[in-house]
């Protein structure tokens, strides 16, 4: 069910389209052709898929589509997605593929937040550089967030303009404890945004995230075994 990346309708901009040529697929992968073509028509997506389906790319193409072809260019201190991931090396990983898709795409910016650093440093880069696409830590944005951050620019009020949330390996981040975290996000996030949730599996607590999470979303279950890919109803 692999299908060429020209074969997307409407198709990638030019700059999208030159940051996927940097990674030499010339097909997407399942995943890739269930998710990318709801998520630019502002569906809120839930993914069945496992580690290697090619999900990172799933998510990161269609948000960096979606904030190239706004019709107001994006300003430097607005966030446009955040991306919540587990680990702080889960983390990373999206992040060096984000900078690889951002090659063609100079005026986009993105920040990654994970443990392991000073968080006034985090706060000085944002505030210094700015960051469209965040990529980090429940725990870490959860910190800057309950910073009380006197002058400069806060990233809560940055995140006013949040349209785009992916929760990359939502089974990890329920399973390492992050639920009371992320609500604690969500609330500081619009109600009014596009969510994607990314699983290996849909246990019990991530169907609950869904439902809470998620408005009216398309559900997509990838069977690694013979790339068949079943498409559900709404939660």
């Amino acid at each position: 069910m692999d299908a060429l990346w020209e074969c997307l309708s409407p198709p990638l901009l030019p700059a999208v389209a030159a940051g996927v040529k940097e990674f030499g697929f010339a097909k997407m992968t399942p995943v890739q052709a269930a998710c990318i073509p709801r998520m630019l028509s502002y569906q809120d997506v839930a993914a069945e898929a496992v580690t290697g389906s090619g999900k990172t790319l799933a998510f990161l193409v269609p948000t960096l589509q979606m904030i190239l072809r706004r019709e107001d260019p994006i300003k430097k201190y607005e966030v446009y997605a955040m991306i919540l991931s587990p680990s702080r090396e889960l983390a990373s990983q999206i992040h060096e593929v984000l900078q690889v898709l951002l090659k063609h795409s100079k005026k986009v910016s993105s920040l990654l937040l994970v443990g392991g650093g000073n968080v006034s440093e985090d706060v000085a880069k944002f505030e210094s550089n700015g960051g469209h696409i965040i990529v980090g830590t429940p725990g870490r944005i959860e910190d800057i967030f309950n910073r009380c951050e006197s002058g400069g620019t806060s990233l809560r009020l940055a995140c006013k303009a949040l349209e785009v949330l992916i929760l990359d390996e939502a089974d990890l981040l329920l399973e390492m404890g992050f639920t009371e975290t992320i609500n604690t996000i969500l609330a500081y996030l619009p109600k009014q945004r596009r969510t994607g949730l990314f699983s290996a599996t849909q246990t019990s607590d991530v169907v609950n995230l869904i439902r809470a999470g998620l408005r009216n979303p398309v559900q997509i279950r990838v069977r690694q075994t013979s790339a068949d890919i079943t498409m559900l109803c709404s939660v």
